[in-house]
């Protein structure tokens, strides 16, 4: 075996294991009759590549002669050392958006900023109105309300879901919480006056074209979304919501139902 060509022996190998060779365990570094850090080192080596030869026994007849002679090394370091603390002297250039802000009479409000970084543009629609708004014994009806938009169709105008994912090339996303309901589309800038077109779409016809089968597969959307977060236990604090609701609020407030 390679171990009696080294010299050592599986009584030697052993003993560097647990601690019988020259009296002492080759981790102990506090005697000084203990081995050299050099021979633990070089008697380590030998015993990760003993027990990989025992590993390897089986498969030797199958692997050609002069494979068989490689002797790959593997190297034991000794303890590690903690890496320097990284520098928390961070520097961050100064950016800001500057932001124009107009009011409407209708009590619309409009923010806009200008960030050239990509030539993408990003309408976020927010509405504030949310769960906290559903009519009694109808709750849920703002989440699901969020829903069918995407499932509206206006005029010659494909359902709004293809249309923007398909003919514009964007990404959209909603979500509804008890205040408001929000809608963000993300498009290549030159898309910008279909966006807004759809901005006022979802204002004036919210609903418009929503067909039978939309509602009744959203509806079952909105009930998987429900198992997934609260009854399923993937997102713990929503099965929270409901009891600290109900124990934070009264009967009359909407946050209680």
């Amino acid at each position: 075996m390679l171990t009696a060509a080294q010299g050592v022996t599986e009584t030697d190998v052993f003993g560097v294991l647990y601690g019988n060779h020259m009296g002492t365990h080759p981790l102990d570094t506090g005697r000084s009759e203990g081995l050299s850090r050099r021979r633990r080192t070089k008697e380590a080596r030998i015993v990760v590549r003993y027990f990989a030869l025992v590993a390897l026994t089986g498969m030797a007849a199958a692997v050609p002669a002069y494979a068989q002679q490689a002797d790959e090394e593997i190297v034991v370091y000794g303890k590690g050392k903690m890496p320097p603390a990284p520098s928390l002297n961070i520097q961050v250039d100064n950016y800001e958006l500057n932001t124009k802000r107009f009011v409407f009479p209708t009590g619309l409000r409009v923010l806009m900023q200008a960030d050239t970084t990509v030539p993408v543009v990003a309408i976020t629609g927010v509405t504030d109105h949310g769960s906290g708004s559903d009519p009694l014994g109808l709750e849920g009806m703002a989440h699901l309300y969020e829903h069918l938009w995407f499932r509206t169709e206006h005029g010659d105008l494909p359902p709004t879901w293809g249309l923007v994912q398909n003919e514009l090339g964007c990404s959209l996303n909603a979500y509804t919480n008890y205040d408001v309901t929000a809608y963000t589309t993300v498009c290549p800038s030159d898309q910008l006056a279909y966006m807004l077109k759809l901005e006022s779409l979802r204002v004036t016809g919210p609903m418009e074209g929503v067909p039978d089968d939309g509602v009744t597969a959203e509806i079952e959307v909105v009930r998987n979304e429900i198992r997934f977060r609260a009854e399923n236990g993937n997102i713990p604090f929503f099965a929270l919501m409901e009891p600290m609701g109900k124990h934070s609020y009264p009967d009359y407030h909407p946050y209680h139902r």
